[in-house]
């Protein structure tokens, strides 16, 4: 209703209901088509212990390819294995984790590369991404299966993912992602309202006095990125 009121200030996402696979084709249809959505919200994984990037899901991605949509991936906490004996919170540590892996696996399976219109959106600067993606990259060389899966290597398909900010502002977190992508690729997130209100102060304060930004790159991120992925709020 607020979009409809107000349509050059509120615009939303529709949350897919993965792994289901004819639920997800059918919700993409009605939030495009009947409710307008601006994209899709995708999780990390599934309580079946899949991961985005499995090739049953490629229907479902296949679809999101052909209306070039933009999919905000967020973490979900792991279903699998056996959980580990530490009492370290979740949104501290396996959350990143479960992120990296759905942003791994997208491009380890090739979903990347056969679906390269979809503008996927990792949460959080993708959890561990930007620290881990030399050594993912790695394993390209020694597979030529994996290089016909993906031949242009993992540095570039991690380099066309967008990377929010939330929880992720500081210059620890800024200095490793923007080692791997520049700021046309970085987005403001806040994580609000599972993070509360001041850690979304905090965040901004360390965006406006990070070292490693300059105007033009706070611009960017605050807002320029955005209009570009969402034209209509340009």
């Amino acid at each position: 209703a607020r979009m409809r009121e107000h349509p050059g200030r509120f615009g939303f996402f529709a949350i897919l209901p993965m792994p289901d696979i004819d639920g997800s084709l059918a919700e993409i249809a009605h939030a495009f088509d009947t409710l307008g959505a601006d994209g899709v919200v995708l999780m990390s994984s599934h309580l079946d212990g899949s991961y985005l990037g499995d090739p049953r899901f490629d229907e479902v991605m296949a679809e999101l390819d052909r209306r070039g949509a933009v999919a905000f991936v967020h973490p979900q906490v792991p279903t699998t294995g056996v959980a580990p004996n530490v009492a370290i919170p979740v949104f501290a540590m396996d959350f990143t984790f479960d992120t990296t892996r759905a942003a791994f696996n997208l491009v380890f399976q090739g979903t990347a590369e056969r679906y390269p219109n979809i503008r996927f959106v990792l949460a959080h600067a993708g959890g561990t991404v930007p620290f881990l993606a030399w050594r993912f990259n790695l394993l390209w060389g020694g597979s030529s299966e994996l290089t016909e899966r993906a031949p242009k290597g993992a540095l570039h398909y991690l380099r066309s993912f967008y990377y929010d900010t939330a929880l992720s502002a500081s210059t620890h977190n800024l200095a490793s992602l923007l080692q791997l992508v520049g700021t046309d690729h970085v987005l403001f997130g806040s994580d609000y309202p599972y993070a509360p209100e001041a850690i979304t102060t905090a965040s901004v304060a360390l965006l406006d006095r990070s070292p490693l930004l300059t105007a033009t790159d706070r611009d960017q991120i605050y807002s320029r990125t955005a209009a570009d992925l969402f034209p209509r709020f340009g």
